[in-house]
């Protein structure tokens, strides 16, 4: 039978207690809890209650059952921005900006995502500075 090591112990202790973060989310759905890297996250879009997670791999999605404006203070803001009071966005996987007929973030996976005009300026100010 294999035992943790005392260093193991520590660092699951550390992490589960916040003092060190896991190199994931954890994404509690409805049937089943999803470990997901922050890396493979495209953008995530609010669905009322819910958060919709649009993922690298395959386009694939998962539905969490916490809202938007929950996840956005686990996630790292170097990383992610929220473009609207719909979508954060995964600044990695954003190829540019449309400024035709409106702002839109054209991200990695081919969908255009809209801006809204109080966080353009924002936006703005954050990639002048990154």
């Amino acid at each position: 039978m294999d035992y943790l090591h005392s260093s193991q112990i520590t660092n699951l202790s550390n992490s589960v207690l916040g003092k060190h973060p896991m190199n994931f989310l954890t994404i509690s759905g409805a049937d089943r809890i999803d470990f997901i890297d922050p890396a493979e996250i495209i953008y995530m879009q609010s669905n009322g209650r819910y958060t919709e997670f649009i993922l690298s791999d395959s386009n694939r999605k998962v539905l969490a059952s916490k809202s938007l404006g929950e996840f956005q203070g686990l996630l790292n803001p170097s990383l992610f921005f929220r473009i609207h009071n719909t979508y954060i966005v995964n600044l990695k996987h954003l190829l540019n900006i449309n400024k035709k007929s409106g702002n839109y973030c054209e991200m990695t996976n081919g969908n255009s995502l809209p801006i809204s005009r109080r966080r353009y300026e924002g936006l703005m100010k954050y990639l002048r500075n990154a």
